[in-house]
């Protein structure tokens, strides 16, 4: 579970709810990624990931008068998403941030003590 500032847990619901719409608002910048890269030559590479999805959250958080613990929370996710991707979403590329998915581990991560190396020595 998610603590607030001040050591109390998260609403369960309201982390559940807030989840759904980063997920929400991944889907909405996905599309639109989707539909400049048919339209344009350089597609969305152009775009900044962490701006389209700061828009795109802020519009949701006006129109629906979203409480500021939604958007502490949302945030939260935002910043997973850097560590995640080792670097500030307002550096990376709508178009082309997750390249690299298709070369991703599946299942469990795990800690190799010696690293990767052991893999293949």
């Amino acid at each position: 579970p998610l603590y607030l500032e001040g050591g109390e847990p998260v609403d369960a619901e309201v982390d559940k709810r807030v989840f759904r719409e980063f997920e929400d608002c991944m889907n909405e910048v996905g599309e639109k990624r989707n539909e400049l890269t048919e339209t344009n030559e350089h597609g969305a590479d152009h775009l900044s990931l962490g701006k389209e999805l700061e828009w795109t959250w802020a519009q949701k958080a006006r129109e629906e008068n979203k409480p500021q613990i939604e958007t502490d929370l949302f945030n939260w996710h935002l910043a997973n998403l850097e560590f995640a991707n080792a670097d500030r979403l307002e550096v990376l590329s709508l178009g082309q941030w997750d390249q690299d998915d298709p070369y991703d581990f599946d299942g469990d991560h795990v800690w190799l003590p010696g690293g990767n190396v052991r893999l293949v020595s």
